[in-house]
């Protein structure tokens, strides 16, 4: 068959202008390439959000298949960084397609010390094109946290003990796998609520609390659990040891109550 008829726009078309699919009995689609491109344009204008999510999930699935890919075609491959004239491997630069080699004009290195520099002009840019977009960014950024409350808590709660000083030693995802695993409070029972947007902005009894066990000045998997805020805020720098013997001693004095 060297030629077939579109089932969209009815011309009669070269097979070559028709992508191949299994699925069909000729195997090539029914549409072809062009009213193909138009139906899609239209389905992602039409459906920006189903869009996104799609396009994550994608990336998700084929970023080990693409950096694999990556890093074999660069093997041996060099190239002279523009900025700091140091000859490194082609691994060292960012992709760009619009450049005729394919890769930036100046390396990582050279890029995060440019970043650093020019950190006050950055930030002033993102700040004006927040305010310009503070509603749409605003209103996104309550959705995906919503969406996704437990890697919402594991962000909050990482964030909040760098600051502090702590040292960490625990990724974000294995937080986020600990915060899905711990449906319920371990010392108390009471079901923990990870939900964001329904406590006006208010930590409640039942709100998650990232605790240390061992009160130790660091974060990692064998000295933090999660349990409810009540318990939290009851046991505050106590090890579990003296919060055990502190409870025995409230509950020795009043055990007729």
């Amino acid at each position: 068959m060297e030629n077939k008829r579109c089932n969209n726009c009815g011309e009669v078309k070269p097979i070559s202008e028709f992508r191949k699919s299994k699925s069909c009995k000729d195997d090539h689609r029914g549409q072809c390439k062009t009213c193909l491109n138009e139906t899609k344009k239209k389905w992602k204008k039409n459906n920006p959000e189903k869009n996104r999510e799609s396009r994550r999930k994608h990336d998700k699935k084929n970023i080990k298949k693409h950096n694999e890919e990556y890093y074999k075609k660069m093997e041996g491959k060099t190239k002279i960084c523009g900025q700091c004239k140091k000859e490194l491997s082609t691994s060292e630069f960012s992709e760009s397609p619009e450049k005729k080699d394919g890769f930036t004009w100046n390396c990582h290195k050279c890029r995060r010390e440019n970043w650093k520099t020019n950190q006050e002009y950055n930030r002033k840019k993102h700040k004006e094109s927040y305010e310009k977009n503070k509603e749409g960014i605003n209103k996104q950024r309550k959705k995906v946290r919503r969406e996704k409350s437990h890697r919402a808590f594991s962000l909050d709660s990482r964030a909040r003990h760098r600051n502090e000083g702590y040292k960490i030693n625990i990724t974000i995802d294995e937080l986020e796998i600990l915060a899905k695993n711990t449906t319920n409070c371990p010392i108390c029972s009471v079901k923990l609520d990870y939900s964001v947007g329904t406590k006006n902005n208010r930590a409640q009894k039942n709100s998650p609390s990232l605790d240390r066990i061992n009160n130790e000045k660091i974060l990692n998997k064998n000295n933090i659990w999660i349990i409810c805020y009540n318990c939290n805020s009851t046991k505050r720098n106590r090890t579990m040891e003296e919060f055990i013997k502190y409870c025995t001693i409230v509950s020795n004095k009043f055990n007729q109550i």
